[in-house]
């Protein structure tokens, strides 16, 4: 499982929180790379492969999650509506 993660979270007690910001730049991965090595490259790809085929994974659950509300919802209203007409 991915879990992102913020750098300086732990940090900003030090700062009045005038100087906070609205929102934390949150990063799922730090990945050291070097253009001279083909392999941190190809490592590269696989790891944003990876994050990138998570967050697909979330959206679709999401989606589904969303559907099957819809869907009892939907399910609840026809069947009010059969009692009303009886």
């Amino acid at each position: 499982m991915i879990k992102p993660f913020c750098l300086f979270s732990g940090h900003l007690n030090a700062l009045e929180s005038r100087f906070h910001p609205k929102r934390l730049v949150k990063f799922d991965a730090i990945i050291p790379i070097s253009a001279k090595k083909q392999q941190a490259t190809e490592d590269l790809k696989v790891r944003l492969r990876e994050i990138l085929d998570f967050y697909a994974d979330l959206a679709l659950e999401a989606e589904g999650k969303t559907q099957q509300a819809l869907n009892v919802i939907e399910n609840q209203l026809t069947e009010r509506s059969h009692k009303q007409l009886v």
